[in-house]
């Protein structure tokens, strides 16, 4: 009996999908196995260790500190250790150090945090937060050696949780669509390694590193190192808006889908063993932000870590002189100085008075 001609190119059709997909498969598992084994080599070579992340988490275990900084150059400019230490000293001895990124988003702290405690660090028993909301430099830069290493599944939802809970009609304003394909793009690269050998050679340029300048210099201590002074009339130009329009300023920036994440970072660094401390620093750069940030911790955290608040330039105006800012968001060195001694005060006042000697809770924590 001759078999009917559709059933024969039935046959015939399912044998090549199934060769096709037998392609398909073995050139992903071909692939997956390359990749694996170039990521091994870039480990074992170090060649993932030249990024500024990776050396201040080398640094921060090596030094064992007793008090870190954490978020972005806002913090990394602003705060010397060696100061804040010879300040601090007079309510007892500490080792800080400045653990800070330039262009830290608040998820990216939480992720630098948790990868410094996983490493099981000694002594930690202060941590001084600032999360910068105006940030989002994870999605924009996905070529960055950061952007691929934070970028796994679970990283890019609750990446894209975060980007989502942004108001729409607050800067900076989102391209969800452009950082959609980004974070997709970022989080292709994680797993496959695709672009990171070009990545490593700096092609693209790692845009979350501070530029390659005898301006900028890291300390050994982590803090970012910076002489200029701001130019006087952007600087006053800043300034005037700011005094004039914050004090009207009633919107709320940060609903609380985003201040969750705070609230993580917080839980994070309570549950092993160490207080948190949030800081609003001097800077003028994204400041509904940075009001925003303070209302709405005091209203979800009245029983969480204390606040110190830097924002006000009639409390602070040596902090609010031009000589002593390199920008609107950035003390320089000689601003850093009298800042981490101001800092050094408020927090070892907030020691001696026993305020951190009980674990905080945030929110519903």
């Amino acid at each position: 009996m001759v078999p009917a001609v559709g059933n024969i190119r039935s046959a015939a059709s399912w044998r090549s999908g199934a060769r096709f997909l037998s392609l398909v498969v073995a050139f992903v598992a071909g692939f997956a196995l390359v990749a694996a084994g170039f990521r091994y080599v870039c480990l074992l070579a170090g060649l993932t260790d030249s990024t500024i992340a990776a050396t201040k988490l080398r640094q921060a275990v090596d030094q064992r500190p007793d008090v870190i900084f954490v978020g972005p150059s806002h913090i990394a400019t602003s705060i010397i250790p060696e100061v804040f230490d010879a300040e601090f000293s007079k309510y007892q001895k500490v080792h800080s150090y400045n653990f800070a990124l330039g262009g830290a988003d608040v998820p990216e702290i939480e992720f630098v945090l948790d990868k410094l405690f996983a490493t099981g660090p000694c002594c930690i028993k202060y941590v001084v937060i600032f999360p910068e909301f105006g940030l989002t430099n994870l999605a924009k830069y996905p070529d960055a050696i950061r952007a691929i290493d934070y970028f796994d599944v679970v990283n890019a939802f609750r990446y894209w949780s975060f980007l989502r809970a942004f108001d729409p009609n607050v800067p900076p304003q989102i391209d969800l669509v452009e950082y959609a394909r980004n974070i997709a793009f970022a989080t292709l690269r994680h797993y496959s390694n695709i672009g990171l050998g070009l990545s490593l050679l700096g092609i693209p340029k790692h845009e979350l590193e501070p530029p390659n300048s005898p301006e900028f210099r890291w300390s050994a201590r982590g803090h970012l190192e910076n002489e200029r002074v701001a130019p006087e009339a952007e600087w006053h130009k800043h300034l005037d808006e700011y005094t004039s329009q914050s004090p009207g300023y009633r919107d709320q920036a940060i609903p609380d889908e985003l201040f969750s994440s705070v609230t993580s970072i917080i839980d994070l660094v309570e549950r092993h063993g160490a207080r948190a401390i949030m800081v609003r620093p001097p800077s003028i750069w994204m400041w509904h932000f940075d009001l925003s940030l303070v209302r709405k911790f005091r209203e979800k955290c009245p029983a969480g870590p204390p606040l110190l608040d830097f924002g006000d330039p009639a409390a602070y105006p040596e902090l609010y002189e031009r000589r002593n800012h390199i920008d609107d968001a950035h003390l320089n060195t000689r601003g850093a100085a009298i800042w981490s001694r101001i800092l050094a005060d408020q927090i070892g006042e907030l020691v001696r008075s026993g305020r951190l000697d009980r674990p905080a809770t945030c929110g519903d924590g």
